[in-house]
């Protein structure tokens, strides 16, 4: 079974692999909003937002940011019982180009920290190393300004698989 750590070095080895292969790159600082939705029935929707920098060859897109999945109330029990989820990612994507839009399949880790509130009090916390997918469709608006829209699945975060929609922006530099 693969570690955690594993594909840390391999996310990694990958990543420096593109870099010193590329001829023409870019970097890339970015932020999206969007909502989030854990798989247990138990949890409503919250909000997803991330910040990003990010190198981009032709063919790759290294990321690394920051990233809010949601404050998660409870549907069923008291009103007031949350479960609230952050902290930092890393991911690689390689890049498609088509005329009109990229398409950028990405795979990544995210150390998750969640925290479970009562009535405005912090009772509990968890911390976890999430692997996730990502679709993610690059629209280019102009000349280093790009609109960008991606579906997210992290695996088992506190308990629970979750979802995430997101569109934000991407500013690109050389």
């Amino acid at each position: 079974m693969l570690r955690y750590k594993e594909l840390y070095k391999a996310l990694a080895f990958t990543a420096s692999l593109a870099i010193s292969n590329s001829f023409s790159a870019d970097f890339s600082i970015g932020a999206s909003v969007g909502v989030s939705q854990p798989q247990n029935s138990n949890y409503e929707t919250g909000s997803f937002g991330s910040l990003s920098a990010g190198y981009q060859t032709n063919a790759i897109q290294l990321q690394i940011g920051y990233m809010y999945l949601g404050e998660f109330d409870l549907k069923n029990d008291d009103p007031n019982a949350s479960i609230e989820s952050r902290g930092p990612f890393l991911e690689i994507a390689k890049i498609f180009k088509f005329e009109t839009f990229h398409l950028e399949p990405t795979i990544g880790l995210a150390q998750i920290k969640s925290k479970a509130n009562l009535s405005g009090f912090q009772v509990g916390e968890n911390e976890d190393t999430a692997p996730f997918l990502k679709l993610r469709v690059v629209k280019e608006l102009t000349d280093g300004v790009a609109l960008q829209s991606s579906m997210t699945y992290f695996n088992d975060i506190s308990g629970s698989d979750v979802a995430a929609i997101d569109v934000g922006l991407r500013f690109s530099f050389n």
